[in-house]
Parts: C-alpha cells; structure tokens; sequence
C-alpha cells in the first residue's frame, strides 16, 4: 500500500509576472544609473532567493517495504530521500511560528509536524505553509502513528499532542 500527501506545484509565472512589471515601471520612470544598477542587484538577489528556496513537496509512505519517501523542490531542482520506517521519528505538536503573529496581535499556536532522521531534518510542516493544510498534516501524523513510526513526546509539555 502507498499512500502520497502532496501540496500543488509552484510555478514561477508570478514570479515573472513581478519581473517584467518593475521592468516596465522602471522604464516609464527612467531613474539615474546608479539606482536602476542598485535595483537590479536587489532584484537579482530576490529572484535567486526565491529560485531556491526549498519546500517539502511530498512524503510518499511505502508501508510493504517500511519506507517514507520525501520530496523536496525549489523552483529550479527536486531531492528525494527514502528512509526506512526504523530511521524515522517525528513530533507533532502545537507551537508558535512566525505566522501566528499578524498586525501584533498573536493568533493560536498551529499543529505543526516535524520529522527527522538520524542525520537530518526530513520535513518540517506548518498549516497554511507552502501548501500544506492542517488537515493533511493531522492525517500524515496519524498514518505515521498507525505504521509504528516513534513518536516523540516531551512529559510534561502541554503543547505536545500524542497519538
């Protein structure tokens, strides 16, 4: 039995889109040298930023042969790593991230999940982040759980959610 959580894929139209606008606005305006070179430096610097800027895309679960496969991409490059089911662990709990603060008002901790091998962090999971849904998140956990994946849980810790 394989079982694939996935988020959509991400294009790079907006990206372009963002591109050729400044492009156009900064010919209308026709600025001094020194700032279209400092522009366009900036520029290059975000495109290469955002380019790379790595997400799990997939975790494909292979429960006949124990083995997680996870799919990371960017923009410009895709890296897949198969673990064994004895390799992994993960922790899924309630937490704050950058996101939860909006105006300076704080909103609730999210269901985040976090796995990891012995060598690396495999995929870390957030609702509403580059995707993922915490519907598909709760139900990644669960399917973790059910297979025999460790769990790791701190006593004593409110915001962990056992399962």
């Amino acid at each position: 039995m394989n079982k694939t959580y996935q988020v959509s894929k991400k294009g790079i139209e907006g990206l372009l889109a963002g591109t050729v606008l400044a492009i156009v606005v900064f010919a209308l305006i026709w600025p001094p040298v020194g700032v279209i070179f400092t522009a366009l430096v900036v520029g290059a610097i975000i495109v290469a930023v955002v380019l790379r800027k790595e997400y799990t895309h997939s975790v494909v679960i292979d429960a006949e042969n124990r083995s997680v496969t996870f799919i990371t991409k960017s923009r410009t490059s895709t890296k897949t790593d198969v673990i064994k089911f004895d390799e992994i662990s993960f922790i899924y709990k309630k937490r704050l991230d950058y996101y939860s603060f909006t105006n300076g008002y704080l909103k609730e901790k999210r269901n985040i999940l976090l796995t990891n091998s012995e060598l690396k962090t495999l995929a870390f999971l957030v609702p509403e982040q580059d995707g993922w849904t915490n519907a598909i998140i709760l139900d990644l956990a669960k399917t973790f759980s059910e297979l025999g994946i460790k769990q790791i849980v701190e006593k004593y810790n409110d915001d962990e959610i056992p399962l």
